[in-house]
């Protein structure tokens, strides 16, 4: 395995080393140690040891590794990169222990090897690195999915336990606190290995992204408990983490998001594309859905923070595998879910308590849309989702869930009333009568109303205004006069009443 020059300093702390040299070479690495030895080629990527004398009457090449035993003019060193130790060293322990690390690391990187040779678990290949950083070690993917953890500690977070699919996650008010996290937001575009503070958990944990191809597919942490982090532990958490990414690249253990043909179709139809029932019943079939399913969208709205740390492709995963007959897909800031109620055969009021508490718990809103049978017609039921949310936001702001059926008959006078004033829109009968309410203050306005929610029950509405049957028999008539219109006309009864809504909405919405 190869080794840079700083595990060496700390390694051998007990010798009380010195690093000198040029700076460029700090990150340079050994497969091995050579002792220097009078007309003896020098090994390859392997650093020299010898006493100062030597190095002094034998200059080495540039970008050399050296381990020097005594105290070397000032410039000697000056292009290479050295540990300088005390004159009185003894060179045979000094090599032994050397040695003996490289030994530690080499055997280290054959377990690893046959580790993955093998197909190991995450978890056999975490728990091998137990000796060497002597921490707690876990791997989680884009998802926030913990795929192993190996060494836990006390005084660790506990991750969070989805029983629905016997996996772990990062807890959410983590995860919430991130959202709100300039510096963890960095962390997403780092390579190599960094540190991350402790403001979010309390101690600091040493990470390095995985990727391939340049795409992030999860990250590999150490947690600073037990011991601290250490200048060996950045390079050897690299060379795991590169060891994890490779297995992930040979398709051993990646977890992916799939991206299937329904989703390229519901967004196609999103968009504007027209299919015909023939035309979708072919995908469907392979999907083992039917032309003819009860289906509902529902449609989460996400945040750009959501997206950078990828709380939305989190969600978007676990309800995939929630509702493995639905699909579930991405959206630009929105997740989409079409959720087959035919093939998942289930009580839409679970799932809606699931989600509703998982909403809320990451400060997210969804809109629901009615249900339905006709798929050909998916994009007006996206488009109920974004007037249940755009609705349902001015009207019960703390809501997680809103239900377009309950904002439907809001989004008709919201229509309405952008083309023209509300009162505009009201019978004039009413109008007038309202006037006359106001000139003579009297309650046939309110008189009327009630009547006709109470579609025209004398003596209902008598007993809701606390009036006598008989007064309630004037009002009527007197009603019949003032407006002079046919209350008998159900046409004119529905005008009048949707007329009242319209003012009150009015009142409610735009005063």
């Amino acid at each position: 395995m190869y080794l840079s020059m700083m595990v060496f300093e700390e390694c051998l702390a007990e010798y009380h080393p010195r690093m000198i040299g040029h700076s460029d070479l700090i990150k340079i690495k050994f497969m091995g140690v050579q002792e220097a030895m009078e007309g003896q080629e020098y090994l390859p990527d392997h650093m020299l040891l010898e006493h100062v004398e030597y190095f002094v009457s034998h200059p080495v090449p540039a970008a050399w590794g050296c381990l020097c035993i005594g105290e070397p003019p000032e410039d000697l060193f000056k292009n290479n990169i050295c540990l300088i130790f005390p004159e009185n060293t003894d060179r045979t322990s000094l090599y032994h222990d050397i040695q003996k690390i490289f030994f530690l690391y080499n055997s280290w990187e054959m377990e690893i090897r046959k580790a993955m040779q093998r197909n190991a678990t995450l978890e056999e290949m975490c728990n091998l690195c137990i000796p060497i950083f002597e921490k707690p070690i876990f791997i989680h993917d884009r998802n926030n999915e913990l795929l192993a953890i190996a060494n836990e500690m006390a005084g660790q977070f506990s991750w969070q336990y989805d029983e629905t699919f016997d996996k772990y996650y990062l807890p959410l008010e983590i995860l919430n606190t991130f959202k709100s996290s300039d510096e963890y937001h960095k962390t997403l575009h780092t390579y190599g290995a960094h540190v991350f503070s402790a403001k979010a958990t309390g101690y600091r944990t040493l990470y390095v992204n995985l990727r391939i191809e340049w795409v992030y597919v999860g990250r590999v942490c150490l947690d600073e408990i037990g011991t601290p982090i250490r200048k060996r532990d950045y390079e050897l958490l690299e060379f795991f983490a590169d060891n994890i990414a490779l297995a992930m690249q040979q398709g051993m253990l990646l977890v992916s998001d799939v991206s299937n043909v329904l989703s390229i179709l519901f967004k196609e139809m999103i968009d504007g594309k027209s299919y015909t029932k023939n035309q979708l019943a072919k995908p469907f079939s392979y999907y083992k859905w039917h032309i003819d399913d009860m289906f509902q969208c529902i449609t989460i709205f996400c945040r750009k923070s959501d997206n950078a740390i990828h709380t939305a492709t989190n969600l978007t995963h676990r309800l995939a595998n929630m509702f493995p007959n639905s699909c579930v897909f991405r959206n630009e800031y929105q997740i989409i879910l079409v959720l087959n109620l035919t093939l998942e055969n289930m009580v839409t009021d679970r799932f809606f308590a699931y989600i509703g508490e998982f909403l809320r718990l990451g400060n997210l809103k969804a809109g629901v849309s009615m249900q339905g049978h006709d798929f050909i017609n998916f994009r007006y039921y996206y488009r109920q989702t974004q007037i249940a949310h755009e609705v349902g936001l001015s009207e019960d702001l703390q809501e997680p869930i809103y239900y377009f059926e309950n904002y439907a008959f809001h989004y008709f006078f919201r229509q309405a009333s952008q083309v023209l004033l509300p009162e505009m829109l009201c019978a004039p009968q009413l109008l007038k009568l309202i006037e006359y309410d106001k000139k003579h203050d009297t309650e046939f306005t309110y008189t009327l109303q009630r009547y006709l929610i109470n579609e025209r029950n004398i003596k209902i509405t008598a007993s809701e205004l606390h009036i006598h049957r008989s007064t309630m028999n004037y009002r009527i008539s007197r009603l019949k006069e003032l407006l002079e219109i046919d209350l008998e006309n159900s046409e004119n009864r529905l005008y009048l009443l949707n007329s009242f809504y319209m003012l009150d909405f009015k009142e409610l919405y735009q005063s």
